[in-house]
């Protein structure tokens, strides 16, 4: 077997999904160790199985090797259902709002990933699916983060805290 002496523009693409995998790893391992740092509505979503998935996916595009791009891309392809399903068991349970707008965000970044794994594209159609990746992104860790709320877990002093309201005693 031959090995190729140099990178072209396809094998430079797609280590670069791999290296976006990588950092796009952030966010689900961030919420994996602060799940409280959610939006309520994905209180029981597997972040640590996301982590390792794009971590995974990532490696196996590091090395840009053919079969491990059709193979991630395929595995893109699959997962790009999944937010749909969510969705719908979503919408069944009444839920609205952020929740649905950050499936929309990361329906549009494996959408985004499947187009940049694609066997050979121009810069333009590139520079687009880049362009869709980061916007979804964007919208996954704007709309799917919540700073503000509250830890659901009360403290081991079980203090409730300053932002508690007070009570008060009459007599």
């Amino acid at each position: 077997m031959t090995r190729r002496s140099q990178f072209d523009t396809d094998d430079w693409r797609i280590i670069g999904v791999g290296v976006l995998l990588l950092l796009g790893a952030a966010a689900p391992g961030y919420w994996a160790l602060h799940p409280e740092r959610t939006i309520p509505e994905f209180d029981s979503v597997p972040w640590r199985l996301l982590f390792l998935g794009s971590l995974a996916l990532g490696l196996l595009l590091i090395r840009a090797w053919p079969f491990g791009r059709r193979l991630a891309r395929g595995l893109i392809f699959a997962l790009s259902f999944a937010p749909f399903l969510t969705a719908g068991v979503l919408l069944a349970k009444g839920v609205r709002g952020l929740a649905l707008v950050v499936l929309l965000a990361s329906w549009i970044v494996l959408s985004g990933l499947f187009a940049l794994l694609a066997p050979s594209l121009t810069r333009a159609q590139s520079a687009l699916s880049l362009a869709a990746v980061l916007a979804g992104w964007f919208g996954i860790v704007h709309f799917g983060n919540s700073p503000r709320r509250r830890s659901r877990r009360p403290s081991a002093s079980g203090h409730r805290g300053r932002d508690a309201t007070p009570t008060t005693h009459s007599g």
